[in-house]
Protein backbone atom coordinates (compact mmCIF):
# COMPACT_ATOMS: atom_id res chain seq x y z
CA UNK A 1 0.00 0.00 0.00
CA UNK A 2 1.20 3.34 -0.90
CA UNK A 3 -0.04 4.96 2.13
CA UNK A 4 -1.68 4.18 5.32
CA UNK A 5 -4.71 4.51 6.28
CA UNK A 6 -4.51 7.81 8.30
CA UNK A 7 -2.50 9.09 5.04
CA UNK A 8 -5.48 8.60 2.87
CA UNK A 9 -7.93 9.69 5.72
CA UNK A 10 -6.35 12.95 5.06
CA UNK A 11 -6.14 13.32 1.61
CA UNK A 12 -10.52 12.15 1.70
CA UNK A 13 -10.86 14.66 4.26
CA UNK A 14 -8.92 17.70 2.41
CA UNK A 15 -10.87 16.52 -0.77
CA UNK A 16 -13.84 16.61 1.24
CA UNK A 17 -13.16 20.38 2.18
CA UNK A 18 -12.37 21.02 -1.43
CA UNK A 19 -16.40 19.52 -2.23
CA UNK A 20 -17.32 21.26 0.63
CA UNK A 21 -16.45 24.44 -0.24
CA UNK A 22 -17.64 23.74 -3.90
CA UNK A 23 -21.23 23.55 -2.02
CA UNK A 24 -20.99 26.74 -0.41
CA UNK A 25 -20.26 28.12 -3.91
CA UNK A 26 -23.31 26.41 -5.81
CA UNK A 27 -25.12 27.27 -2.83
CA UNK A 28 -24.26 31.48 -3.14
CA UNK A 29 -24.89 31.32 -6.93
CA UNK A 30 -28.69 29.64 -5.62
CA UNK A 31 -29.54 32.40 -3.56
CA UNK A 32 -28.41 34.91 -6.22
CA UNK A 33 -30.85 33.40 -8.59
CA UNK A 34 -33.60 32.99 -6.31
CA UNK A 35 -36.43 34.89 -4.96
CA UNK A 36 -37.12 33.62 -1.55
CA UNK A 37 -39.67 35.51 0.01
CA UNK A 38 -40.58 32.92 2.59
CA UNK A 39 -39.39 29.10 3.80
CA UNK A 40 -42.26 28.15 2.30
CA UNK A 41 -41.84 29.19 -0.96
CA UNK A 42 -38.96 28.77 -2.04
CA UNK A 43 -37.64 28.63 -5.59
CA UNK A 44 -35.73 25.20 -6.84
CA UNK A 45 -33.07 26.08 -8.91
CA UNK A 46 -29.99 23.93 -10.59
CA UNK A 47 -27.53 25.63 -8.56
CA UNK A 48 -29.39 25.16 -5.12
CA UNK A 49 -30.12 21.48 -6.58
CA UNK A 50 -26.05 21.00 -7.42
CA UNK A 51 -25.06 22.42 -4.19
CA UNK A 52 -26.88 20.12 -2.02
CA UNK A 53 -25.55 17.36 -4.40
CA UNK A 54 -21.97 18.59 -4.21
CA UNK A 55 -22.85 18.55 0.19
CA UNK A 56 -24.26 15.37 0.02
CA UNK A 57 -21.29 14.12 -1.80
CA UNK A 58 -19.16 15.32 0.72
CA UNK A 59 -20.42 14.15 3.59
CA UNK A 60 -20.19 10.90 1.86
CA UNK A 61 -16.64 11.16 1.44
CA UNK A 62 -15.92 12.56 5.14
CA UNK A 63 -17.62 9.51 6.40
CA UNK A 64 -15.28 7.70 4.36
CA UNK A 65 -12.36 9.43 5.72
CA UNK A 66 -13.38 9.12 9.36
CA UNK A 67 -12.85 5.63 9.05
CA UNK A 68 -9.44 5.73 8.28
CA UNK A 69 -8.36 7.74 10.98
CA UNK A 70 -8.64 9.34 14.47
CA UNK A 71 -11.56 12.12 14.51
CA UNK A 72 -9.17 13.95 16.59
CA UNK A 73 -6.38 14.10 13.65
CA UNK A 74 -9.10 14.41 10.97
CA UNK A 75 -11.70 16.48 11.86
CA UNK A 76 -9.59 19.86 12.05
CA UNK A 77 -8.72 19.45 8.34
CA UNK A 78 -12.01 20.29 7.72
CA UNK A 79 -11.60 23.93 8.63
CA UNK A 80 -10.06 23.98 5.56
CA UNK A 81 -12.90 24.68 3.90
CA UNK A 82 -13.14 28.23 5.09
CA UNK A 83 -9.69 28.69 3.73
CA UNK A 84 -10.32 27.61 0.60
CA UNK A 85 -13.79 29.96 0.76
CA UNK A 86 -12.05 33.20 2.15
CA UNK A 87 -9.58 32.29 -0.98
CA UNK A 88 -11.86 31.57 -4.24
CA UNK A 89 -14.70 33.58 -2.94
CA UNK A 90 -13.54 37.25 -3.96
CA UNK A 91 -12.75 35.93 -7.56
CA UNK A 92 -16.01 33.91 -8.35
CA UNK A 93 -17.95 36.92 -6.50
CA UNK A 94 -17.44 40.83 -7.00
CA UNK A 95 -19.06 41.32 -3.75
CA UNK A 96 -16.86 39.29 -1.85
CA UNK A 97 -13.29 40.89 -1.14
CA UNK A 98 -10.33 39.85 0.41
CA UNK A 99 -8.10 41.52 3.28
CA UNK A 100 -5.24 41.67 5.27
CA UNK A 101 -6.92 40.43 7.97
CA UNK A 102 -8.86 37.47 6.25
CA UNK A 103 -5.46 36.87 5.20
CA UNK A 104 -4.24 36.62 8.87
CA UNK A 105 -7.32 34.39 9.92
CA UNK A 106 -6.58 31.63 7.12
CA UNK A 107 -2.97 31.64 8.42
CA UNK A 108 -4.36 30.97 11.48
CA UNK A 109 -6.30 28.26 10.90
CA UNK A 110 -3.80 26.53 9.13
CA UNK A 111 -1.30 26.61 12.11
CA UNK A 112 -4.27 26.04 14.22
CA UNK A 113 -4.76 22.53 12.03
CA UNK A 114 -0.64 21.95 12.23
CA UNK A 115 -1.05 22.31 16.35
CA UNK A 116 -4.05 20.07 16.96
CA UNK A 117 -2.68 17.33 14.17
CA UNK A 118 0.90 17.38 15.52
CA UNK A 119 -0.40 16.63 18.91
CA UNK A 120 -2.36 13.87 18.07
CA UNK A 121 0.55 12.47 16.53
Amino acid sequence: MIFSKKTWGIILILFCSVINASSQFTLKLASLKSNIISFSKININIWLVIGYILYGFSTIILILALRKGPLSTLYPFLSLTYVWVIIFSPILFVTDSFSLNKLLGVCFIIIGIFFVVKENN
